[in-house]
């Protein structure tokens, strides 16, 4: 969403942000005003139980209610946000996206999974134009039978492939920055949440660092597991070897610091960091199965069985080749990630609004 911000032709389009409210001020969201995005947070508003569902659809239908004027709606959420779209078909808003960029969810009990299908339907419904990621993100959030009936628009995770190509002159700077000149860095971008499954890329690394003593492992981000990750690198005796840093507005120059990339989530729409590691030249590496194949651009990315060890993931990601770094732009453009054409398919289909069936 902030790259498509940030790629957005004012002139063309007004982009406003509806969020719920964690209770954390993010630097980004100054960003984003700086911008000349309004960011409208939904005080106090986050889900973890019933009845803050319930207070979630009331503080939505106040806000459409004052704020229906948009000739677009875009939700880049799961079915549990499946009232957004409801109410803003309720006060009229011809154009609704239902925009799908995950193939699984984490809630696992019976009575989500009954939530989760009738919300399902309550979001097909009330949506009238169907984006995805992804096929397979497609087909989890709207059906073999829509995504077939060629329903769905895939519209690709894309980035900034310039900013994203390898700088030698940001890896020089860096890594002598952090002192890690001469060692063999392991790289992850990702929040610090269940679904990236950091405590297992731990034990991978506890295992890398018994094959190469000159390893180190470089994560970006933050998120609610930070700090029990930290605690168990700790126990591990690997806190001189794990560096932190937080959440990233550059992340495409640490990218040019790393050697290798590691992913380990247990599921991912798409994956959009594996293009952008692909895009510096990095050999990546990712759980099979759970990263759709559509993330994989190059000969650089390389897929590991979903039921691996950390000993094997350990085993496979020390004994890879690793390439001279290259530029990979075309790579990038010829498959589809480069932000302008994906720009421009998003005008396409925003231009249409009010052409749409209420």
């Amino acid at each position: 969403m902030y790259d498509i911000i940030t790629y957005n032709d004012w002139n063309k389009c007004q982009i406003d942000v509806i969020t719920m409210d964690d209770g954390v001020h993010y630097d980004l969201e100054d960003e984003l005003k700086s911008k000349g995005v309004t960011i409208y947070k939904l005080n106090n508003i986050w889900i973890k139980t019933p009845l803050d569902y319930y207070r979630y659809i009331k503080a939505m239908n106040s806000f459409f209610k004052e704020h229906h004027n948009y000739d677009v709606v875009h939700l880049n959420s799961s079915y549990k946000h499946a009232p957004f779209l409801y109410l803003a078909k309720k006060y009229g808003i011809k154009t609704r996206i239902a925009h799908a960029h995950s193939t699984s969810t984490m809630s696992k009990g019976m009575l989500s999974k009954i939530s989760g299908n009738i919300l399902d339907r309550v979001l097909i419904k009330n949506a009238n134009v169907y984006l995805a990621c992804s096929e397979s993100a497609a087909e989890w959030m709207f059906g073999k039978k829509i995504t077939g009936q060629g329903k769905v628009h895939i519209i690709k995770n894309a980035i900034a492939t310039d900013e994203f190509l390898y700088n030698q002159e940001w890896r020089d700077g860096l890594r002598m920055e952090l002192n890690i000149r001469d060692k063999f860095v392991i790289g992850c971008i990702g929040r610090f949440v269940p679904l990236k499954r950091h405590d297992f890329l731990i034990d991978i690394f506890r295992e890398i660092k018994k094959i190469r003593k000159d390893a180190a492992l470089m994560l970006i981000g933050t998120g609610e597991l930070e700090q029990q990750i930290k605690d168990k690198v700790k126990s591990l005796g690997l806190q001189d070897d794990v560096i932190f840093l937080g959440f990233r507005q550059d992340r495409n120059k640490w990218l040019s610091a790393m050697d290798c990339f590691a992913l380990t989530s247990s599921f991912e729409g798409l994956g959009l960091v594996l293009i952008e590691a692909q895009a510096s030249g990095l050999v990546s590496f990712a759980p099979k199965e759970a990263v759709p194949g559509e993330a994989k651009i190059s000969p650089l990315l390389h897929f590991i069985d979903k039921d691996a060890d950390a000993t094997q993931w350990a085993k496979i990601i020390t004994e890879t080749e690793y390439p001279e770094r290259r530029d990979m732009k075309k790579e990038v453009v010829e498959s589809g990630y480069d932000m302008q054409s994906v720009m421009e398919q998003l005008f396409e289909i925003y231009s249409n609004a009010g052409l749409q069936k209420i």
